[in-house]
């Protein structure tokens, strides 16, 4: 684990994981560890295909980035946890990972939006601005 954050609001905690050049976000249950979302954040390894994906996801590791859903540069990868920051929502539902300032990844309204994601699919969905700003339209920033 790179690093843990919690809301007070929803007690729910996001966990930001960093193994092997892939980096994942978990947002947990309230009150719980259990992840309810995952989101890729960035990646550095050599994009596999959705097949090899599938069999690391079954054998209980982090998918890789696919050729078929992710980007070719999936960047912003932190290097440390002082790298990483976050944004929450007011009622701690949803938040915005942050990669040395930038917005990289988000989860919102029960959907997971990344940089790191090239078209609709299994990982979630590409990033989009629009979508991540009406989700966090009631957050001051």
């Amino acid at each position: 684990m790179l690093l843990s954050n919690a809301s007070a609001a929803s007690r729910r905690s996001v966990i930001v994981e960093l193994e092997g050049g892939v980096c994942y976000a978990y947002l947990t249950h309230p009150h719980g560890s259990r992840p309810a979302f995952e989101v890729l954040v960035a990646s550095s390894v050599i994009l596999t295909d959705i097949r090899e994906a599938k069999r690391l996801a079954k054998a209980g590791c982090p998918p890789p980035p696919t050729r078929d859903y992710t980007t070719a540069f999936t960047g912003n990868l932190p290097r440390s946890a002082r790298d990483v920051s976050f944004i929450w929502s007011d009622a701690g539902d949803a938040i915005i990972i942050l990669v040395r300032g930038a917005k990289q990844a988000a989860i919102a309204e029960g959907r997971v939006y990344s940089r790191a994601i090239g078209r609709v699919g299994p990982y979630g969905y590409p990033w989009d601005e629009e979508a991540v700003r009406q989700a966090f339209q009631h957050v001051c920033a």
